[in-house]
């Protein structure tokens, strides 16, 4: 067990489980999810994997995705925010929606995305 409730009816009952299968392991929460908690819970299920964040100090409201095959990444940047951002410490490649240069870091508008080819 990781977690239990420690209030109302099910104090002292698990809240949060996990259980090795095959090489991986599966987690189970049964509760009410909180910013602090997917934090906490984050740092903890993830530390040991080497999963880490594809894009460091990404801003707020930036979504990144990586489509990779044998001949190709891309990587879908997204600025979902009403305002400019700047992003950084991103791979150097190219925009494939505009043609240009990536070199680390760009600005994007508001609702402004870029796929770059790296």
């Amino acid at each position: 067990m990781l977690g239990q409730w420690s209030s109302r009816f099910a104090s002292g009952r698990a809240a949060i489980t996990n259980r090795k299968v095959g090489r991986g392991r599966a987690v189970y929460i049964g509760t009410y999810l909180t910013e602090a908690l997917v934090e906490g819970l984050a740092d903890q299920l993830f530390a040991h994997t080497g999963i880490a964040p594809l894009i460091a100090d990404l801003p707020a409201n930036v979504e990144v995705t990586v489509r990779e095959a044998a001949d190709r990444k891309l990587l879908f940047v997204l600025n979902t925010d009403e305002g400019r951002v700047e992003v950084s410490s991103l791979p150097t490649g190219v925009d494939l929606l505009t043609g240009k240069e990536v070199n680390g870091c760009l600005s994007l508008g508001p609702h402004e995305s870029v796929v770059i080819r790296f």
